[in-house]
């Protein structure tokens, strides 16, 4: 029984937080509705407010609950070389991975057979570019880094097996994407953002990461730059030099952790 009651515990721990994260959203939804009335072409102003509502509860849940002792808070604002130098990895590294992975699904045709991803892309789009660098570079790379790398990750990997920890949050930040192309990439990246956070002791890391993979994306969709070519051979040959670099950010992450 004692051990079906610390499932129970460690279970809620995961869902609860995930359930706050999504009504709070669905109520400022409502809201927005009520007073607007008609919500078609708002799918990134609700996505901004909504981030912006639920920031907050993410930031008390993240300095109230001390189980995530891997977030070494003393030096999260600590200023040096080293830090800089990191941080400016995470950044290059988000932009790669940007760059690999959208065109990587467009070379294999997987972006054009999902309707449900080219949907998503199309509401995103449409508005504002300044607005899109707002909501989508900064407040929801907030949101969602403090949510499935602060606190979901930050519990599971306590209180689970490492491998379990990157799996169930990368999964679960993939599957609330609801469109095949979107779960793979927010998987990979879930994947890789676990990685840094852990290694760097910080949950920043994954903010800078994600902040950057999206303020790619958007200056890929709006000004065509950063996309590929129609040579297929260069277009691969650009593809392996960007997994190679981003694979040489990732060696030096691991390997200055381990001489910490």
């Amino acid at each position: 029984m004692s051990d079906l009651s610390g499932i129970k515990n460690k279970l809620g721990k995961v869902i609860y937080p995930i359930f706050m994260f999504y009504l709070i959203q669905l109520v400022v939804y409502y809201i927005i509705a009520f007073i607007v009335g008609d919500l078609n072409d708002m799918s990134l102003a609700l996505q901004f407010f909504a981030g912006l509502a639920v920031i907050p509860y993410l930031i008390y849940l993240y300095k109230k609950d001390t189980v995530y002792m891997w977030i070494h808070r003393d030096s999260f604002f600590k200023k040096n070389n080293s830090k800089v130098l990191d941080y400016f990895l995470c950044v290059l590294f988000g932009i790669m991975m940007a760059v690999f992975l959208n065109n990587l699904f467009n070379l294999t045709g997987l972006t054009k057979a999902a309707t449900g991803y080219v949907s998503v892309q199309q509401s995103f789009f449409l508005g504002d570019v300044f607005f899109e660098l707002l909501a989508l570079g900064i407040v929801t790379p907030l949101a969602e880094e403090l949510m499935y790398r602060g606190v979901l990750f930050g519990y599971l990997n306590r209180f689970s097996k490492r491998m379990e920890a990157y799996l169930v949050s990368a999964i679960l930040f993939g599957f609330v994407h609801m469109n095949l192309v979107q779960f793979l990439y927010a998987f990979i990246f879930g994947m890789f953002l676990c990685l840094f956070v852990e290694k760097l002791d910080t949950v920043l890391a994954s903010i800078l990461i994600h902040s950057a993979a999206n303020v790619t994306s958007v200056a890929s969709s709006e000004y065509g730059i950063l996309t590929m070519t129609s040579n297929l051979f260069g277009n691969l040959c650009i593809l392996i030099c960007l997994a190679i670099a981003s694979g040489f950010i990732i060696r030096y992450i691991i390997l200055k952790a381990k001489k910490i």
